[in-house]
């Protein structure tokens, strides 16, 4: 996105310009007016109400922020103001790769197919769980579930022991 100061280097003229950025609102939040759905969508999250927000934004818990702002259509700082006021202290991005990794490690191990899959699901419930609540920390979850964190420590490179 160009900068205001950018505008005039850019050889916009002053319609062009109106119509190609973002508008910036009282709260200094980007409002982007390209297409009247991006629009319509900001206005549903600025507006509507908190429990809209957050059904909408649990499923993009697995993304980066600012992806997850793009498919919101709203801009970073709004998603991150609209998280904290309704009880999401920080973007979970990083706990959801934390348990992707670790279905990847398990999917690639040596490991029976059965036993492969009962760890996988038991993850996935831990993705769950962190989906309902991203203010747990993954040691929380992980001392839940030491059966699963054992094993995949068996699983981890350079571990001596395997799991039979």
């Amino acid at each position: 996105m160009l900068a205001r100061n950018d505008l005039g280097a850019a050889g916009l003229d002053r319609a062009e310009r109106s119509t190609s950025l973002s508008l910036v609102d009282a709260a200094e939040q980007c409002i982007p007016v390209d297409e009247d759905e991006d629009v319509a969508t900001q206005a549903h999250f600025s507006q509507g109400t908190d429990d809209d927000f957050i059904a909408a934004v649990k499923g993009l818990f697995q993304l980066r922020r600012k992806v997850a702002a793009e498919r919101l259509g709203i801009c970073e700082t709004m998603l991150k103001r609209k998280c904290r006021r309704n009880g999401i202290a920080r973007w979970p991005y990083r706990k959801f790769k934390f348990f992707r990794d670790r279905i990847h490690v398990v999917r690639a191990s040596g490991m029976p197919v059965e036993d492969k899959q009962v760890l996988v699901d038991q993850l996935e419930f831990m993705m769950d769980i962190l989906r309902q609540n991203p203010n747990l920390e993954v040691e929380e979850l992980s001392s839940r579930f030491p059966h699963v964190t054992e094993a995949h420590r068996t699983l981890q490179p350079g571990s001596s022991s395997t799991q039979s």
